[in-house]
């Protein structure tokens, strides 16, 4: 076992460096072709490939080559026209998107923020068409904030802005945004609405990626809902695709979560190893934000299996990542799990601590769900220690934030929301299937008139054989009997005259009789009368 996994570790090791060798490479390709002489609009492009080629492996590159590019623009646009002054406009607008998204991706969101703004003031004074990416990008920047109210309306306005150009293959990703924004804010209904309507366009486009995210988030809402099996169902829908389009990101984050619904059936062996299959892809792709989700949910698992050291190792370096992206709604979550750590170990005042930031963090969002948590866990801290009085406050909020996140409506409209989308499943596979039906009907209609043509064609030429054969025949008989008919006239003449002929010559035989006689009875008086 030991010498497989060096085989393994070797192998990883190889394909790592050959990867780097292959980045290494592209990287020098691009600096060679900076050094050539290029004009000023092939450099910007060529500055551009770059800076986003080093996006995930030097953030810090990237930057500064996205902000050279945006110095050769300042410098030109003023000076151009035409197509040119265009271009520069255009380029304008995409670089700022560029760099706040590595600051997304990278580093801190907040320093995301002012550059996903300065990227929609370019694209809205150009009324570029691409407008709507940087809407979408910075309410994706909210949203992770915990900016839920500020997240929504950028998705409309990027909804709207499509719907505007016609361009709904693109409205899947705003309305799968918009959904998980509904989720935060407490509204299941508009969120499994917007999913749904995500999922239809992704499986119209074919879009295997976006298929697997949207069956991943149905899923989600469904297990908040305490819809266990269709959520564990919808998780495994989301994995099945994932893997099928070779998304390494779903497929991570679909392995997560099943472990969470797997951690919830108390199966701590399989969540385990559903969790280690998930960090090793998010470190495989540097996936920060997935990374300290999983280190997070192995805290959370270790806490449930009462491995407090484990659980608090994980939580931090979950809690640390989160931290350095500035990702709000994980520093909340873990700190609210180190709360329940310390609460489990009666370390109250470490429990009270952690938990009051918690709260202070989920505040600060403004996030129903979130808020509840944290209230939930106060509660239960001063509830183990004795101090009711304390405890109340916080039972009474956490009683509050959950009637308006989880109440009979709500779930109404969920069941509801489940009919519809098995509907609609139903209707795709129906739909599916009577397609393959139809062809496969088709298909046999088709043999089966090729069949028929062929053999109305044997008929039709036999008919014809047997049509010709016939009049050649009938041709010949009545030829046959029109011959007979005159040989039967000629043998007619020809017996007639030879009955003429016979009785000619019987007649001439009677008068060469009746001179045969007169000859001799003239002998005779010649004799007698010769002296």
């Amino acid at each position: 076992m030991f010498k497989v996994r060096v085989k393994i570790v070797c192998l990883a090791f190889l394909l790592g460096q050959m990867i780097v060798l292959a980045q290494m490479n592209r990287a020098d390709s691009l600096y060679t072709e900076l050094r050539g002489n290029l004009n000023d609009t092939s450099r910007v492009k060529v500055l551009i490939k770059l800076g986003q080629y080093l996006a995930k492996s030097n953030p810090d590159s990237a930057i500064v080559t996205f902000k050279k590019s945006l110095s050769i623009i300042d410098v030109k646009q003023g000076a151009s026209k035409g197509e040119f002054k265009k271009f520069y406009e255009r380029k304008e607008g995409q670089i700022y998107y560029l760099i706040a998204m590595v600051f997304f991706n990278s580093k801190d969101i907040h320093d995301a923020i002012p550059y996903m703004k300065r990227s929609i003031a370019v694209r809205e004074k150009n009324k570029d068409e691409n407008l709507n990416a940087s809407y979408t990008g910075l309410g994706v920047v909210q949203m992770n904030l915990g900016r839920m109210d500020s997240a929504l309306v950028l998705f409309t306005k990027a909804k709207e802005g499509l719907e505007k150009l016609g361009r709904f293959d693109k409205m899947a990703v705003v309305y799968n945004n918009m959904a998980v924004v509904y989720v935060g804010m407490g509204m299941i209904q508009k969120a499994l609405d917007s999913h749904l309507k995500s999922l239809k366009i992704r499986e119209e486009n074919k879009d295997l990626g976006g298929m697997s995210q949207s069956y991943n988030n149905i899923a989600i809402i469904y297990s908040q809902q305490g819809l266990k099996d269709k959520s564990i169902e919808y998780f495994r829908k989301s994995l099945d695709v994932a893997i099928t389009a070779g998304d390494k990101k779903s497929e991570a984050l679909a392995y997560n979560n099943i472990a969470l619904i797997l951690l919830d059936d108390l199966k701590f062996k399989e969540a385990l190893d559903h969790n280690f299959k998930s960090l090793k892809i998010r470190e495989e792709i540097q996936d920060l934000q997935g990374i300290s989700m999983s280190y997070f949910n192995l805290g959370e698992l270790y806490l449930r299996s009462k491995e407090y050291d484990k659980a608090i190792e994980n939580l931090n370096k979950s809690l640390s990542i989160a931290k350095e992206t500035g990702e709000l709604d994980r520093i909340y979550q873990a700190t609210k799990s180190m709360a329940s750590v310390f609460h489990q170990k009666k370390e109250f005042a470490k429990a009270l601590e952690y938990g009051l930031k918690a709260l202070s963090f989920a505040e600060e969002m403004k996030v129903p769900t979130r808020i509840q948590s944290a209230c939930y866990v106060l509660f239960s801290i001063y509830e183990d220690k004795g101090e009711l009085a304390k405890a109340y406050p916080y039972y009474k909020k956490y009683i509050k934030m959950r009637d308006s996140v989880n109440n009979d409506e709500s779930r109404r409209a969920t069941l509801r929301k489940n009919y519809e989308l098995e509907l609609y499943s139903k209707e795709k596979e129906m739909q599916v299937r009577s397609d393959a039906e139809k062809k496969i009907l088709i298909q046999k209609q088709e043999d089966e008139r090729k069949r028929n043509r062929i053999i109305i064609f044997s008929i039709v030429f036999i008919l014809i054989v047997v049509s010709v054969f016939l009049v050649l025949v009938f041709r010949g008989l009545k030829e046959k009997r029109k011959a007979n008919e005159i040989i039967s006239k000629q043998k007619e003449i020809v017996e007639t005259k030879q009955k003429e002929v016979m009785e000619s010559i019987r007649y001439a035989k009677r008068i060469q009789i009746s001179l045969m006689a007169n000859e001799k009875y003239i002998e005779r008086i010649m004799k007698k009368l010769k002296p």
